[in-house]
């Protein structure tokens, strides 16, 4: 099992990779849960892809079966520009420590009768998200869902520090979720993963690493 992230600046390192993920969320979002993105050849992508920061999870080598999408909130995000109207003052925060999560996606079709297997995926792929947050100095995680992904997101996220209203959006119904990424929710989650060492090997992180960034 293998956790990566990729920057913007290394997006053309990782062309198949991102096909993947695009093919991954035309399979979840539309074809599974019906939301009628846009979509071509089989792939959902859109304009806030090429500013973001993509979290990949593979079950096996070449084999995608996780994905997140982070994108600073300094930047366009789906969030600003289609869900404004769930904040109180009417646009979503502009801030280089809050980041928004988005198009969080599992192919359950990988994991038929292996439940754990997928559970413990889903938990890395949390300690992945958890250590870029610690190192980035990430104090916020905003993510609009709907009922069934908040539940998965709570899991990995714990219980989140805001809630805004739920509005229908077409089919289905959306909720912004803000949370709080910490050390100690990193610790809870590496426990129930029975994790040693940092999932995102790319940045040779240590403990006392991440240590040092939470206390910054």
């Amino acid at each position: 099992m293998e956790v990566i992230l990729i920057a913007p600046s290394q997006q053309h390192l990782f062309a198949a990779e991102l096909d993947q993920a695009f093919a991954l969320r035309h399979k979840v979002f539309n074809h599974q849960m019906g939301w009628g993105l846009p979509h071509r050849n089989g792939r959902e992508s859109d304009v806030y892809d090429g500013h973001a920061w993509h979290l990949m999870a593979f079950d096996m080598p070449g084999r995608l079966a996780g994905y997140w999408r982070l994108t600073p909130s300094t930047h366009r995000n789906l969030t600003a520009e289609v869900f404004g109207d769930l904040f109180e003052s009417g646009a979503a925060p502009s801030d280089p420590y809050v980041w928004e999560l988005s198009r969080y996606a599992i192919d359950g079709d990988q994991f038929a009768g292996r439940t754990q297997t997928m559970k413990k995926l889903m938990l890395a792929m949390g300690c992945g998200l958890m250590e870029f947050a610690i190192l980035h100095g990430i104090t916020e995680l905003l993510s609009v869902q709907d009922d069934h992904i908040a539940r998965h997101t709570s899991t990995l996220l714990g219980d989140p520090e805001w809630v805004s209203e739920t509005r229908d959006y077409g089919a289905t119904n959306a909720t912004c979720y803000a949370y709080a990424p910490s050390l100690e929710r990193l610790y809870a989650l590496r426990v129930r993963y029975n994790l040693g060492t940092p999932v995102l090997s790319q940045y040779h992180l240590t403990m006392p690493t991440l240590q040092r960034a939470a206390a910054a």
